[in-house]
């Protein structure tokens, strides 16, 4: 990837979220539920201490880099072990220790309430993945991967049109698919530990 493409794709997430500003404005597209008063009252009590919760901000952020550091540290020692490819290292472990935090704050938003933070972090994440950090390490350093991504980009292709089409039949995500979606993560993950697949 060159770095006039790392610069496309940077622009590209610049684009992406000028649009969400910009429709976001026009009206919400994931309204939050709260289903009492309670969490009204809580959410209220909260406001009045902002300092508190950003001093729990700060700490708790520490706190999921800090872990995630020792967790991908301690799997990649032991994947390397077993010889596996830096490639499978980074598509399945670190991918997961990264990805393990905005699994956690995803279900903490679900459960609260927040179902446009849960989704959007989600989609946020791999958007700005894809098109910020990409984009700004190949701008920075043109990068050079082996065969085995061209696989694995084919499979996340597919995996997104799938989720595309299913969010577009009725804008909503049945146990069902969402299961049939961690199956395939996890299949992928089997495959690729086993040098089959990516």
């Amino acid at each position: 990837m060159t770095r006039p493409e790392g610069i496309a794709l940077a622009l590209g997430f610049v684009a992406y979220t000028a649009y969400l500003l910009r429709d976001e404005r026009a009206g919400p597209s994931i309204v939050t539920e709260y289903p009492n008063s309670r969490v009204t009252e809580t959410l209220a009590h909260h406001a009045r201490f902002r300092g508190r919760d950003a001093v729990l901000l700060v700490g708790g952020l520490a706190l999921v880099l800090v872990c995630g550091h020792f967790m991908v540290e301690a799997a990649t020692s032991l994947a390397r072990g077993v010889g596996v490819s830096e490639w499978v290292i980074g598509g399945t472990i670190v991918a997961a220790g990264t990805s393990t935090p905005e699994l956690a704050v995803s279900l903490v938003a679900m459960r609260q309430g927040h179902v446009g933070m849960s989704v959007g972090n989600v989609v946020g994440s791999n958007v700005f993945n894809v098109l910020g950090i990409m984009g700004v390490a190949a701008a920075l350093r043109p990068l050079a991967v082996s065969g085995a991504a061209g696989e694995t980009g084919l499979w996340l292709v597919a995996v997104t049109v799938l989720m595309v089409a299913a969010l577009w039949s009725g804008r909503r995500l049945s146990r069902v698919e969402g299961a049939l979606f961690a199956l395939s993560e996890a299949v992928r993950w089997v495959l690729g530990l086993l040098r089959i697949f990516g």
